[in-house]
């Protein structure tokens, strides 16, 4: 094994360990990668801080600027066979992956980065995926939704990859009931501190459910907190999104007391919120006027779930549109739908290829995609 190849599997080894990261980042510096270095550096900082420090816009910017220059070259030889990734702490963290690819690669995809967070597709009701992760693996987060699977739940127990496992999604998978004892019953499963069923369940099998997770049992799908979403204006008159100044993203969205503003950071952390009257006849006047007193320069931001300021909605998820813009009839349900996957397209840190539909609750935080 070579000398960096060392570094590597240790740092996969000791996911939660700071301190070899930044042993491979001097190391790094010493021959000469500047720029590796630098963001892995910046990236366990941003780790430490809280969300209102002071210093974390101006790392998250410098953070987003050396992912862009160099993040495809960093992921390496296993972007060609993931879905979606994120780097978290200078390494790839959390991955998407066909199961396809995960028996095929798994060996590689594990012993080159400190993977943490799964989320499967394509499994096919198929359970081959699980013995294809290495023991040696430590994941916390398993997203499993929507791939057929009936009766994975006892193999989940068993499978030494996931010792440390504290989030499980089942969503959307025909589950057994057998499978739904297990899950209530196996005491593998004591550690979760989340788990989501969206599938049919009896309803004596629910009660169990909940009495036995109580409020870490959810029935609705929530992508991870730090998935990023992008909204893209161009076209669009639900809202308006850009840069800002002081290394900040800006989303201006009309709400039921005029034109609420969130600044976010470029890790896409929201950093504080402003409401401000809707000036002029129409919102798209509001809004460019709005923009002019931002000096917002308009492009696509990429930001995590967030909730609005005092719980107000987008009126766009519910279809109150009609009320506030002038577009005639509004849209049905259906409607809507169409034109969400236009409007809300979701991304990865960097890149991202399998796109779902995001549903906004009536507190305009996105709940599911």
């Amino acid at each position: 094994m070579t000398r960096e190849g060392a570094f590597l599997a240790d740092i996969a080894e000791h996911p939660d360990d700071d301190a070899p990261r930044l042993i491979y980042a001097d190391w790094l510096e010493e021959h000469g990668n500047h720029a590796r270095a630098e963001f892995i550096r910046t990236q366990v900082a941003l780790a430490r801080l809280t969300s209102d420090s002071p210093r974390r816009r101006q790392l998250a910017a410098r953070a987003r600027e050396l992912l862009g220059k160099h993040g495809k070259k960093w992921a390496g030889a296993v972007r060609p066979i993931l879905e979606e990734w994120h780097f978290h702490r200078g390494f790839l963290d959390r991955v998407t992956i066909s199961a396809a690819n995960l028996i095929k690669d798994a060996e590689k995809v594990f012993r080159l980065w400190p993977i943490r967070r799964l989320r499967l597709t394509g499994a096919g009701g198929r359970q081959a995926f699980l013995a294809a992760l290495p023991s040696h693996a430590s994941i916390t987060s398993l997203d499993l939704i929507a791939n057929d699977l009936t009766d994975v739940v006892p193999a989940l127990a068993t499978c030494p990859a996931l010792r440390h496992l504290s989030r499980l999604v089942l969503s959307f998978n025909p589950l057994t009931d057998q499978a739904l004892a297990t899950l209530a019953e196996h005491h593998f499963f004591d550690s979760l501190r989340e788990l989501q069923l969206v599938s049919r369940i009896s309803r004596s099998r629910s009660k169990q459910l909940s009495r036995r997770f109580g409020n870490r049992l959810t029935f609705t799908y929530v992508r991870e907190d730090d998935h990023l979403y992008c909204f893209g204006t161009e076209g669009r008159s639900y809202w308006m999104g850009g840069l800002g100044h002081d290394f900040t993203q800006v989303l201006i969205v009309l709400v039921v007391r005029g034109l609420q503003s969130l600044f976010f950071d470029l890790e896409g952390n929201l950093v504080a919120t402003e409401t401000t009257p809707c000036q002029g006849s129409t919102p798209q006047q509001g809004y460019d006027s709005r923009a002019a007193e931002l000096g917002l320069k308009q492009a696509a931001i990429h930001v995590k779930r967030f909730r609005t300021e005092d719980g107000e909605m987008l009126l766009d998820s519910l279809g109150s549109a009609k009320d506030y813009m002038e577009q005639g009839p509004a849209e049905d349900r259906e409607g809507i739908l169409r034109s969400l996957r236009e409007l809300w397209l979701p991304q990865g840190q960097f890149e991202f290829t399998a796109g779902n539909n995001p549903w906004i609750d009536r507190k305009g935080e996105i709940v599911a995609t």
